[in-house]
């Protein structure tokens, strides 16, 4: 049957279903409509202060800057409704789901939802979690139904005929069930002995929707929490009985969280509170949370994070309050869990599928950030820090978090941006497609120079400003020098083809500390000599090319790079990004040097080129940003290493795309050394230290899980939750004629992007390139011992350690080789033996 449709029956027992959770959701929402991530700096300082969270509780990066993922029921999910979330001893994710409990892996969802497997009653599973020691699937759903999953096999409890919300293993070891009925205390023996806690043995409702262990207990209180629907309560071990929690209002429970510092945090209809030692009264949430919160977890850093019915997600650090719904990536507004994993990757169980919310190295800025266009082509910093991005649809501001776009003439907004240049006195200069160069200050656009008015035509490719203040404009036409003055722009000079420049369409300017002017183009560089002492000095007296010779660059010499895309001066060397990787010489000497992809680079064409101020050097190209160490490059500087090594960075480390642009220039290095990236889909940026900090492992995947093997469709190994079972004794009977090992690294960071290599030692004389495939097979191996090996990279990253497994293969008697060998041996003594006799007769 198809996982998305019903026969009448089922879709009755759903909709009962939905009918017992709209009592848990008491319909009817309340609060603002769906907002966008927004900050509420106004919360006086004071009262957050009194928040009870740690002092680490700060946020460092805006909640609009995670990497937002999302899967449903196209993306392999049986139903877009996921109510638990919880993470397995082996990496996996698991999902309570009303058509069963799923397994994901990073690659592939694994659905349960045959009932005679897992032997519930019904498909529809409310809780998943783990058992203390980390060995168990255990999940919980209706009808009673209570199971645990070791890997290989399902075994069933019954608790009732209700509804099981969640489930707990305390401090004791005692198994508790939070159902329709009450709370049980389960006895995982089977016999079935369970004993049910009601409003009798002092729960303020039987209804109970949520049972919780705190990390401390506390006289009489034995830390087990049970929120019902008509407030909260603790089990007081001595009497076995429960006992209302007089601090918390008498409604409905929705989730409990105890933080890393003891805190208890508790939601309800009529608000969050909090506990901070067993025994206190509790406490209102210090800031009031806008909706109804459904679920609690918290933060790597300590924030609180909440789930809610109709705002979605929140953040609530010291310093800010910030929301993600709908209009920024999530599917349903409505947030039915939330979980940390291992790696502090955030993930939500939605009414809308499964979301994934990942804090990554590089922040992207887009549209939905205010940026007016995608398409980014140019980058700059102004003098107060913002940073400005040009675009095919006009001129944005740093604003905050955010962007905005440049107020001004009708032209400012729609201008399509190929350059930006900061100027002195506060100007930001504009080299456009289609409109010349502009001139814009803090009051909008105050000067523009266009073909009416001394350009050859509109297109101004690179604009950079001098130590004069004079500019220089590269355009299709030649070099231009170009007095500017604050509402006026004046060409003085103009060099192309026809007096002297060996090309004209000019798309680079790098000027070297003595003056010297290089400039990229599609077909060659071209060098401006200087004929006098600081030629660039001299500009204010003698406004001329004639302070500069113009000779081409003989890049056929040495490199087969000709389109070169900018340059940067580092160290006393020049160094140029073209289409065939980086050229780079000495200041002094003539001395190039050409590195390429076949010393390493991971990419031909580079469009951007920066050094951090490590010294570390950073190419944007269309197939993402490749980070070289100092030591790297001195390494190859100075002929000691021949093969570089290098950090690759791509979609799984928060670009939002890997495509880069060119422009002018199409990367910045900030005054507070940030690193910005102009991207087909908006700005990138990261913090270069933070990278320097990950340099040892790189962006290296999750090492690989072999998840299966089998021989002749028979089952071998598969993943273990109850045993730690060895692995490096298989051995394949002498009738085995194929064997299959599958295999995933369990990486949530874009998987996708992920490919692998295998090997087996004893028959493969190299690795193997696997691709994106998750299974490899074996036909009829010779007799003899093996080991399987795989390992998995990103696409152009650097491979992690292989994973492996030992294994051998028997041989038929007459297949083993020593049998042969003794065969052999026996037959020429037997030949001796006659040869002998036959001798001796003559």
């Amino acid at each position: 049957m198809n996982p998305v449709q019903f026969s009448g029956w089922r879709l009755g027992l759903k909709l009962l279903s939905f009918g017992v959770l709209g009592l848990v959701a008491m319909a009817g929402a309340h609060g603002a409509s769906l907002s966008s991530t927004s900050t509420s700096p106004s919360t006086p300082s004071a009262v957050l202060l009194e928040q009870p969270l740690t002092a680490s509780a700060i946020a460092e990066k805006a909640l609009g800057q995670y990497a937002v993922r999302t899967w449903n029921t196209r993306n392999g999910l049986p139903h877009n409704s996921v109510n638990k979330i919880a993470q397995a001893k082996d990496g996996s994710i698991w999902l309570a789901t009303w058509e069963g409990p799923v397994r994901y892996n990073g690659q592939t969802f694994q659905i349960y939802a045959d009932t005679a497997e897992t032997k519930m009653p019904e498909a529809g599973a409310l809780d998943v979690s783990m058992s203390p020691n980390q060995q168990l699937i255990q999940v919980a759903g209706t009808r009673g139904a209570v199971v645990r999953f070791d890997g290989q096999r399902w075994d069933y409890v019954k608790v009732g005929d209700g509804y099981i919300f969640e489930t707990l293993i305390d401090q004791q070891q005692h198994f508790w069930a939070a159902s329709t009925a009450g709370v049980y205390q389960v006895d995982s023996s089977g016999q079935g002995q369970h004993k049910l806690y009601t409003q009798t043995e002092g729960l303020p409702a039987d209804f109970t929707f949520r049972i919780h262990q705190a990390s401390r207990s506390y006289r009489e209180n034995a830390g087990v929490w049970a929120g019902t629907r008509l407030g909260l309560a603790y089990y007081h071990a001595a009497t076995d009985s429960f006992v209302q929690e007089p601090s918390v209002p008498a409604t409905q429970v929705r989730a409990m969280l105890t933080l890393a510092n003891g805190t208890l945090v508790v939601a309800t209809d009529e608000g969050v509170f909090f506990q901070r030692a067993l025994g206190e009264s509790f406490q209102p949430w210090p800031v009031p949370i806008k909706d109804r919160v459904t679920s609690l977890v918290e933060g790597p850093n300590g924030c609180l994070w909440v789930g809610t019915f109709t705002q979605g997600l929140g953040r609530f650090c010291l310093n800010s309050e910030q929301w993600l719904s709908v209009e920024d990536g999530l599917p349903n507004s409505h947030i039915n869990d939330l979980f940390k994993d291992r790696d502090n990757n955030l993930w939500i169980a939605s009414h809308g599928g499964l979301v994934q919310l990942r804090n990554t190295l590089f922040s992207s800025y887009t549209q939905t950030d205010g940026i007016k266009g995608n398409n980014v082509r140019a980058i700059a910093e102004d003098a107060q820090g913002a940073i400005w991005i040009g675009t095919n649809d006009g001129i944005s501001r740093q604003q905050g978090d955010r962007f905005v776009a440049v107020a001004g003439q009708s032209d400012t907004n729609k201008v399509s941006v190929l350059s930006l240049a900061r100027g002195s006195e506060q100007l930001m200069y504009v080299g456009s497609y289609t409109s010349g160069l502009l001139q814009l200050s803090q009051q909008g656009l105050s000067a523009s120079l266009t073909a009416a008015n001394g350009l050859d035509s509109n297109e101004v490719r690179i604009v950079k400003v001098l130590p004069s203040g004079h500019l220089l404009l590269g355009t299709p036409e030649g070099l231009k020098l170009v007095a500017a003055e604050f509402g006026k722009l004046t060409v003085l000079d103009s060099l192309n083809s026809a007096n002297g420049l060996p090309g004209d369409f000019i798309s680079s300017i790098t000027i070297d500390p003595n003056g010297g002017i290089w400039l990229g183009s599609t077909l060659t560089l071209m060098y401006l000599r200087p004929q006098v002492a600081d030629p660039l000095a001299q500009l204010t007296t003698t406004p001329s090319f004639n302070l500069w010779q113009p000779e081409a660059v003989d890049l056929p010499a040495f490199t087969g790079a000709r389109n070169v895309f900018a340059g940067v001066v580092h160290q006393q060397r020049l160094w140029f990004a073209t289409d065939h990787g980086l050229i780079t010489r000495p200041l002094a000497s003539d001395d190039w040097r050409w590195l390429s992809r076949r010393d390493g680079l991971p990419f031909d064409k580079a469009f951007s080129i920066n050094f951090d101020s490590n010294h570390h050097l950073w190419l944007g190209s269309s197939q993402g940003i490749a980070r070289l160490s100092r030591q790297t490059l001195d390494g190859w500087l100075n002929r000691r290493i021949t093969n570089i090594s290098y950090q690759r960075f791509s979609e799984a480390d928060g670009m939002v795309t890997r495509q880069l642009t060119t422009g002018g220039p199409a990367s910045l290095v900030s005054d507070t050394n940030q690193l910005w990236f102009a991207s087909a889909l908006g700005v990138i940026a990261v913090d270069p230290a933070q990278a320097q900090a990950n340099d040892a492992e790189g962006n290296k995947p999750e090492p690989v899980l072999l998840e299966a093997i089998n021989a002749d469709k028979q089952l071998l190994l598969a993943p273990q939750y109850d045993t730690a079972q060895s692995v490096d004794d298989l051995q394949l009977t002498p009738t085995t004629k194929r064997i299959t090992f599958s295999y995933v690294s369990m990486t949530y960071a874009m998987p996708e992007q992920l490919e692998y290599q295998t090997r087996l030692v004893g028959f493969d004389d190299d690795w193997i390139n696997r691709g994106s495939a998750t299974a490899v097979e074996y036909t009829s191996l010779p007799p003899g011992n093996y080991r399987f090996e795989v390992r998995a990279r990103y696409l152009g990253g650097q491979w992690n350690e292989p994973t492996g497994i030992k294994f051998s293969q028997q041989g038929r008697f007459f297949d083993q080789r020593n049998v042969w060998y003794a065969l052999v041996v026996l037959a020429l003594l037997l030949g001796g033996l006659l040869g002998w006799r036959l001798t001796s007769k003559r």
